[in-house]
């Protein structure tokens, strides 16, 4: 028998449930973290508009995570699981915070100051993510290989 043939210790849809529930209380953590936070250091608000860009960056998060999770039962490693879930989340995140920096003053009537909460809650999801996706890739890769049948 090949070495890449033995059972691991912990079945796919329990290695994704403990993962995505971790994903999930770290991000919504750094989003409203963010979002309670940014104003505090600035004495401003968070326009409703920035709390749904927010909100929808961490949403497209989730949906990610599912998908990268898939991956990594399937292919262990560190750096791929990094590059597939932080570098999207990481440019929704810039996207979403350009967004509102160039069009938000302009033509949403939104204070370049009262974009401090979208901003630090995109910087912590993004740090949240990289954090996260380093975690999963490690403790998979502390699984072994071991081969997986694909569905049919």
């Amino acid at each position: 028998m090949p070495g890449d043939s033995f059972l691991p210790p912990m079945n796919e849809s329990s290695f994704k449930k403990r993962f995505f529930l971790s994903w999930l209380a770290i991000g919504s953590a750094a989003t409203v973290g963010g979002l309670v936070l940014g104003p505090r250091m600035n004495h401003s608000h968070n326009p409703w508009l920035c709390v749904v860009s927010a909100f929808g960056v961490f949403a497209f998060s989730l949906l990610l995570c599912r998908i990268v999770l898939m991956w990594v039962w399937r292919n262990a490693g560190v750096a791929p699981t990094v590059l597939y879930f932080s570098v999207p989340v990481g440019a929704a995140a810039l996207g979403a915070v350009f967004f509102m920096r160039t069009a938000g003053p302009t033509y949403l009537f939104i204070e370049p100051r009262a974009l401090v909460g979208l901003t630090l809650s995109m910087a912590l999801l993004y740090a949240g993510a990289l954090i996260w996706a380093i975690g999963v890739g490690i403790r998979r890769k502390k699984l072994g290989n071991f081969k997986v049948e694909r569905r049919p």
